[in-house]
């Protein structure tokens, strides 16, 4: 999946979530940030959490033609276990929106990893990996 259409599937994604503490989705663009994809989330304890979209294609993958998607058998099984309970912050975020693309039912995902339960994780670095079946990886870092 391309930065582009991901960037939309994501903000899809935690508009019909509805949650209670989410007031506002919007492309970085539109909240006036610099990277070319990516989304902000704003919550209703003023909080904003952002997060950049940057994409590895699939092998192969050439950007001047149309994307072809790849689907799995099956969607992965939904990550639980994210609570924005209080003030979310980026590692809450990172968590709930992890929980929220894998259980959003993509074929065309494989897998969703949180940078911070990774064995190298570092301190404060709070983002997604995540891989799709046509071989493409997208990076959802905080920023």
């Amino acid at each position: 999946m391309r930065p582009t259409r991901f960037e939309t599937f994501a903000i899809d994604t935690v508009r019909q979530a509805g949650h209670p503490l989410v007031s506002k989705v919007l492309t970085l663009k539109e909240a006036g940030g610099n990277q070319p994809f990516g989304l902000e989330v704003a919550f209703t304890t003023g909080t904003a959490l952002r997060w950049q979209v940057i994409g590895e294609s699939a092998p192969g993958d050439k950007y001047d033609q149309a994307e072809v998607p790849v689907e799995g058998e099956a969607p992965i099984a939904p990550l639980v276990g994210a609570d924005l309970a209080g003030r979310p912050d980026r590692a809450s975020g990172e968590a709930w929106l992890a929980q929220l693309l894998s259980a959003a039912g993509s074929r065309e995902l494989a897998s969703v990893k949180e940078w911070s339960k990774r064995e190298e994780a570092k301190e404060g670095h709070h983002g997604l990996t995540l891989r799709f079946h046509s071989g493409a990886k997208v990076y959802v870092r905080a920023v």
